[in-house]
C-alpha cells in the first residue's frame, strides 16, 4: 500500500546548508511529521494523496529551522509580566519613568524591571543608586534586573522583604558596612527564587510567550533550568501546547535529584529531553564578574570572581560522565576559561558525552587546542557581538582594545575544528540578529560567512543537543522543522542579512507560523 504524504512543499527553493556549500531542491514530502522525500517535483509527486496537502511557495526560499543553543525562555516568559526597561537610552529617562509607575501603583505593590543596559544610556552610566530608587519609592519594593541576569538593583524596601543573607556571595556593602542596593550572582540567585513566588502562572505564561518564539524561525532550544521551568515545559506538553522542543539542561544545585534515580541521559521524548547540567564558572563582562587574568580596564583593582569550588566541580562532572549527562559550563572570561579546561582536564571526560563551554568569550589559542583535545563544544552567542563588541562599545571599555581584539574568536573556533553551536542567552532571542552579529564580527578575521553562520545556528546547534540525526537538515528521516525565508540564500550579503524576514515556521510538519 502506497504512503501518501501529509503535506507536499512545492515549488519551493530548499536549501540544506553546510560551513561551505549547500544543496538546493525543488519540493518535499510530510509524513507523520518528518520528512519522507526531497527533491525534484517529478520524485515527490508519487506521494500525493486525496489529502495531502499542497503548499506552494512560488519559489520562496526554505532552510532548516534554527536550533537556538542556549535560552532562558521560560525566565524570559515570566518577565513580560514585569517591565521592560530595554528601551531606555538615558538614565534619567528610566528613573522618570519609574516615578510614573509608582504614582500609579498601590502601596506595597512591587515594581520589577529587567534587561536596562547602562552601557546604552547616553547621559550617565553608572547603575542606579540606592538613594535613586528610594527617592522614586519607599512604599513600593523595586528591583530592576540588569540585561545581562547577572546583577540587579534595589531599594531599602526590597532589601528588607527578600531577606537576602549580607553575607551571601555577592551582596555589595560600602565602606562603612551598609547595602549599597546591588546584589550579584549568588546573592541575586537567592533574591530570585523568592521573587519567582510572585509568579502566580509560569504555565499559562510560557503558553503565551511560545508564539513569539515561533515567529523567529526557532523550532527547539537548549533551555538553562530549574525545577519550576521543567515543570512548567512539561504540563504544557501535556496539554498539547509546546510547539518548540525543549532540552533540558538543568542547574547544578538541583543536579544531584536527577543524578541520585540512576537515569542515563539524554532522557525524555521528541518534545521534552534532558540532555545535561548547566553551572556557572564565572559572571559578566557588565556586572564585572566574569574572571579575568588581568584587572578591568575600567575598574582596576577588579579581576572578577570564579563562582565554584573546583572539586565540587570536579566531581560534579564525574558524576554526569558516568550517567551519561552533557556537563554546560559558563564561561566568559579568560581565567574562568583557564579554570573549566583544566577541570575537564582533571576530571579525565569522556568525549562521547559532548561536554561544552558556554560562551568562550576571551579565548585565545592555547584554550581552542585544549578545548579540541577534550572534545568539548563551544556553545557561542553571536548576539554579544552585535549588542556589546561593536567598537567603543562596552567590551571594549571594560577590557582595554587588545583584550578586545580577542573576544569571540568565531572563525578561530571553526579553523581549530571544535563543534560550534550558536545561541542567544535571550539577549535578545533573535538568530537573525545573531547571524548578521557572526558576519560582522568587528575584528574581521574572527567574522564567519554566511553559509558557516546558518551552519552554526542549525547543524552546529543539533550536535550540540544530540539531535544531529534527527533535525538541523533537510534530509530523509529528519524531522519537518523548517523555516520560510524572504531571500533566497545566494542574495544574502553581510549587510542585508540582518532584514532576512521569517515568513513562515514548519515544527514536526505543523505550521505553526
Amino acid at each position: 500500500m502506497p504512503i501518501f504524504a501529509d503535506m507536499v512543499i512545492t515549488r519551493a527553493k530548499i536549501y540544506d546548508i553546510y560551513k561551505d556549500f549547500f544543496d538546493v531542491h525543488e519540493s518535499l514530502a510530510i509524513y507523520n511529521g518528518r520528512i519522507l522525500a526531497v527533491g525534484s517535483y517529478s520524485n515527490i509527486r508519487d506521494f500525493i494523496g486525496p489529502k495531502t496537502r499542497i503548499l506552494d511557495l512560488k519559489n520562496k526560499a526554505l532552510m532548516p529551522a534554527f536550533i537556538d543553543a542556549h535560552t532562558h525562555i521560560t525566565d524570559q516568559a515570566l518577565r513580560n509580566e514585569f517591565l521592560d526597561l530595554s528601551k531606555f537610552d538615558e538614565k534619567r529617562k528610566l528613573l522618570s519613568f519609574l516615578s510614573k509607575v509608582a504614582q500609579r501603583y498601590p502601596e506595597n505593590q512591587w515594581i520589577i524591571g529587567h534587561s536596562w543596559d547602562e552601557s546604552k544610556w547616553k547621559d550617565d552610566n553608572t547603575f542606579p543608586s540606592l538613594q535613586e530608587l528610594n527617592d522614586i519609592s519607599r512604599e513600593h519594593p523595586i528591583f530592576l534586573r540588569r540585561i545581562d541576569g547577572h546583577i540587579a538593583v534595589l531599594n531599602d524596601l526590597a532589601i528588607r522583604t527578600l531577606e537576602v543573607p549580607e553575607d551571601a556571595p555577592g551582596f555589595l556593602k560600602d565602606k562603612n558596612g551598609k547595602p549599597m542596593g546591588i546584589i550579584k550572582e549568588q546573592a541575586l540567585e537567592i533574591a530570585d527564587r523568592k521573587l519567582r513566588k510572585l509568579t502566580i502562572n509560569a504555565v499559562e505564561s510560557l503558553r503565551k510567550h511560545l508564539p513569539k518564539i515561533v515567529k523567529l524561525g526557532i523550532s527547539l532550544v537548549n533551555e538553562m533550568s530549574d525545577p519550576l521551568v521543567i515543570s512548567a515545559v512539561l504540563k504544557l506538553m501535556k496539554s498539547g501546547g509546546l510547539s518548540v522542543s525543549f532540552m533540558i539542561y538543568i542547574f547544578d544545585e538541583f543536579a544531584d535529584l536527577f543524578l541520585k534515580t540512576g537515569i542515563i541521559g539524554p532522557f525524555g521524548n521528541v518534545k521534552v529531553q534532558i540532555n545535561g547540567i548547566k553551572a556557572f564558572a564565572d559572571g559578566s563582562f557588565g556586572a564585572r564578574t566574569a574572571a579575568l587574568r588581568e584587572p578591568y580596564m575600567d575598574d582596576p583593582s577588579n579581576k572578577g570572581i570564579i563562582r565554584i569550588e573546583k572539586n565540587y566541580l570536579e566531581t560534579l562532572i564525574k558524576k554526569a560522565d558516568k550517567s551519561g549527562f552533557q556537563m554546560s559550563i559558563h564561561a566568559i572570561g579568560d581565567r574562568a576559561i583557564d579554570f573549566v579546561l583544566d577541570v575537564y582536564k582533571q576530571a579525565k571526560i569522556n568525549p562521547q558525552n559532548r561536554h561544552r563551554i558556554e560562551h568562550f568569550e576571551l579565548a585565545y589559542d592555547e584554550h581552542l587546542k585544549l578545548a579540541r583535545k577534550l572534545g568539548i563544544i563551544v556553545s557561542a552567542q553571536p548576539n554579544f557581538i552585535g549588542q556589546w563588541q561593536r567598537p567603543n562599545e562596552m567590551y571594549e571599555k571594560r577590557l582595554g582594545h587588545e583584550r578586545w581584539k580577542k573576544l569571540n574568536p568565531l572563525k578561530a573556533t571553526l579553523d581549530e575544528d571544535i563543534p560550534l553551536a550558536f545561541g542567544s542567552d535571550c539577549m535578545p532571542i533573535d538568530p537573525i540578529f545573531g547571524l548578521w552579529s557572526a558576519v560582522n564580527h568587528p575584528v574581521e578575521d574572527m567574522r564567519l560567512t554566511i553559509l558557516e553562520s546558518i551552519f552554526c545556528y542549525t547543524k552546529g546547534s543539533a550536535f550540540a543537543s544530540f539531535q544531529e540525526n534527527l533535525r538541523g537538515s533537510i534530509k530523509e528521516g529528519y524531522y519537518a522543522d523548517l523555516v520560510i525565508v524572504s531571500k533566497p540564500i545566494e542574495a544574502l550579503n553581510t549587510n542585508n542579512i540582518k532584514n532576512l524576514e521569517i515568513l513562515g515556521t514548519i515544527i514536526q510538519g505543523h505550521i505553526f507560523y
